[in-house]
Order: structure tokens, then sequence, then C-alpha cells
């Protein structure tokens, strides 16, 4: 679970990249490229990438035989890293123009790009991905997945002309002037150049391309902690999952609660907490302050949750579960107003947190096989 989660984040930092490279055809009409020059040259990128896909996967395979535990995941680390200079190689590094050896810079350094970039779904995510879900869960986590990470990388294409626009002086129609000017006048179609929006668009493209590809590595770094086989899911993580989304329908159930507090006692959006003194600005505080409090270490413990479950599900979840009923407790006692009432509710569950924590850091210790050697076993 927690690998699919890595992945999650990974799949849509890096697929937002090949949403944004849906401006590259017109990157290169904007530099005077016919359009059967800028269309071929995109077929041999696909082309390219499907090819790749395929030398992925055999590099996936042989990197798992090597090395089991991290093979599959530096494996991708390089295809989704090498596209960083890459990408920063075409869009700001070639020159811009249409003559013949520019034309041919392009195109073959689109291909080499294409063949590096697009192991990551062979080589190490699909591979991955059976491994860790079990078999009866395939077809529906994989959909969800595809589903997410779609939606998500979607955002790539219109942030690229966002930035273009807002950022880099990208200005009037997507085309150059020359170009609106005949098709107005129902004259040629042959694109001319301008110069000055090809820029823009390279620099958002370099912009929507490099940086998530980059934090996509960073993320897949966590995959070497989460990923060896001693980590494997079982079915009994199933009883985290639910805990982690009963604790996220408690952080929904206290923001209504405040603003239902927020309609009775009067407190405007974006006022944090009510001013005075009064009976009712205490009770819309400490209702805003239960709220508050469980959000400061929401993140934490479900954190130490996912990974602690990873060893030990039940007890994870057993946890999780009795801290948010302290925390239902606190919020009930809190948000009468008198402070002193939370203290049941934050007892129970500021115990079950520091025994989160020490649970977690003996899980930890235990699988980094620090305790054997501590003890010179």
């Amino acid at each position: 679970m927690t690998q699919r989660t890595e992945e999650e984040i990974s799949g849509f930092l890096g697929s937002m990249p090949w949403s944004a490279f849906a401006f590259t055809t017109l990157f290169l009409q904007l530099q005077g490229w016919s359009d059967f020059a800028a269309s071929a040259a995109m077929a041999a990128f696909s082309a390219a990438d499907a090819l790749g896909a395929l030398l992925g996967g055999a590099v996936g395979d042989w990197a798992a035989q090597r090395f089991p535990d991290h093979g599959r995941i530096t494996a991708c680390q390089f295809s989704v890293g090498i596209g960083v200079p890459m990408f920063a190689l075409i869009f700001q590094g070639l020159p811009l123009g249409s003559g013949g050896w520019v034309v041919g810079c392009y195109v073959g350094l689109l291909a080499v790009t294409g063949v590096l970039i697009s192991w990551a779904a062979t080589a190490c995510n699909n591979p991955i991905f059976a491994e860790i879900v079990p078999p009866h869960l395939r077809t529906l986590v994989y959909a969800f997945d595809r589903c997410l990470e779609g939606v998500l990388s979607a955002l790539g294409a219109p942030m690229v002309g966002v930035a273009a626009q807002r950022l880099f002086g990208f200005s009037g129609a997507a085309a150059s002037a020359a170009d609106c000017s005949s098709l107005s006048s129902h004259t040629s179609r042959r694109h001319q150049p301008d110069l000055h929006k090809a820029r823009a668009l390279g620099d958002a493209l370099t912009l929507f391309t490099t940086v998530p590809w980059t934090l996509c590595v960073l993320v897949y770094s966590f995959l070497h902690c989460t990923y060896p086989r001693a980590f494997a899911v079982t079915p009994e993580y199933g009883y985290v999952a639910a805990s982690v989304a009963f604790s996220a329908a408690l952080i929904q159930w206290q923001a209504i609660r405040v603003g239902l507090a927020r309609r009775e006692y009067g407190v405007p959006y974006p006022q944090m907490y009510a001013e005075g003194k009064d009976d009712a600005a205490q009770t819309f505080n400490c209702t805003q302050r239960a709220h508050q409090n469980t959000l400061e270490t929401l993140p934490a413990l479900l954190a130490m949750e996912c990974l602690l479950g990873l060893q030990h599900p039940l007890y994870a979840a057993t946890l999780g579960m009795i801290w948010n009923i302290g925390r239902i407790i606190y919020t009930f006692g809190y948000s009468t107003g008198d402070p002193n009432k939370r203290l049941p509710g934050i007892a129970i569950a500021g115990l079950t947190y520091v025994t989160m924590i020490v649970s977690t850091g003996v899980a930890g210790v235990k699988a980094a096989g620090l305790l054997q050697g501590l003890l010179g076993q």
C-alpha cells in the first residue's frame, strides 16, 4: 500500500510532462516547420517511445535479477532522470529554426529521448504493481490507478499554456502573426516563424518537463526503502486502509462542525478565530482548535500507521482506531467551550500517538537489521 502511494505520486509527476509534451508540435511549427515536418518528428518520437518501452522491460528484468530489491527502481530513476537534461537540451539548447541540419538535430534528439525515457512502466511500475497487489484486487486497483493518474496528469497541458502566457510572455493566437493573416485571407497555410512565441512556449515546456521529472526521481527514491520483499502487503493491510479512511472522515466531520459553528456564532471566512472573550467566542475557538490540533498531528500519525502496518497491520490499524476514538471524545469535550473537558480524549489519543512513535521506530530498526548489528548477531 505504501508502495502504491509512492507510485501514485511518482506516476502523477511522471505523467504530467507527457501531457505537457502535446505542445511540442506547436513549438516546432512556431519555428517555421511545415505541418508534415513537425508531425514526422513527433511520429519518430512516438516510434522511439514504443521501442524504448520494450527495451525498458528487458533492462528492468536484467536489473531485477542482479539487484532484486533495488534494480527495477534504479532503472526507472535513470529513465525518468535522463529526461531532465534531454528535454532541457531540446527546448533550450538547440537553436530555433527550420533549416535542414536544425531539423535533423531535433528529430535525432527526439528519437534518442523517446528510447531512453519510456522505461518506467515496463521496467518498474507494472512489475512491482503485480507483486504488491493481491491478485483478486489487481483489476480494480489498476483501474483506479490509471484513472487517478490520468486525471491529475491532464493538468500538464493547460498549465503549460498558462505558464507560457503568464510567465514567459506568449500572447495572441497559438500561431505566428503571418499565419493568422494567411488564415484570414484563405491563402497559403505554410507556417511562418514566430521565434518570440516559440521561445516562450519552449520555456514553459522546459518548466513542466524538467521540474516534475526531477521531483519524480526523488519520490521514486522512497521505493528503495519500502519495496524490499520483506514488506509485501498482506490482506490484513486492508484494516490499515479502513482506519486511514476513518481518520479522513473524522477530519471532515470536524470541519463540518467548525462550519456550523461559524454560522451559529457569526464568524466569517477567512477569519480563523473569533475575537473577544465572551462565551460564544470561547465556544467557537474551542471548536476550531479541536479541528486544528487534530490536523497538526494527523499527517505524522497516518505516515506511521501506514509504515508500521507493513509489518504489523492489525496492530497498526488498532492503534489508529484507538487514536480516532480518542479524537472523537476530545472533539466533543473541547467543543463545549471548556478546555478542561478535552483532557480525557487527548489522554487517549496522546498515549496512542506515543505508542505509535515507539512502535514504528522499533519496526524500522528491526527492518534495517540494526538490532542484530548492535547485538553482534
